[in-house]
């Protein structure tokens, strides 16, 4: 039995893309990856920064509206980007986490 046309187009891409994936986390010489530095280096931190940020400012800060749907998952990606150059801009400073 053969396969579907349709299928063969969609598997060979999908490896292909796999292929140039691997090839770009591996091989190449791209730092696109630079902003999650901080996070590998002070793990810890990293870790518990959000806490302290949410013990600062409260769970309040933002209205409930922003919690759930394609704003909340854009909310949440920025808060972690934030979260990761906060991070960054305190490690700069000398501020560590060590256990």
């Amino acid at each position: 039995k053969s396969l579907d046309p349709a299928f063969k187009p969609s598997f060979f891409v999908f490896y292909q893309k796999l292929i140039v994936g691997f090839y770009m986390l591996d091989f190449s010489d791209l730092k696109w990856s630079g902003f999650l530095k901080p996070a590998g280096q002070n793990l810890l931190f990293v870790y518990i920064l959000p806490s302290l940020i949410y013990a600062i400012i409260g769970y309040q800060f933002f209205p409930s509206s922003l919690n759930s749907g394609i704003i909340g998952f854009i909310k949440a990606i920025v808060f972690s980007l934030l979260i990761l150059l906060l991070a960054k801009w305190l490690s700069s400073r000398g501020v560590r986490l060590k256990f």
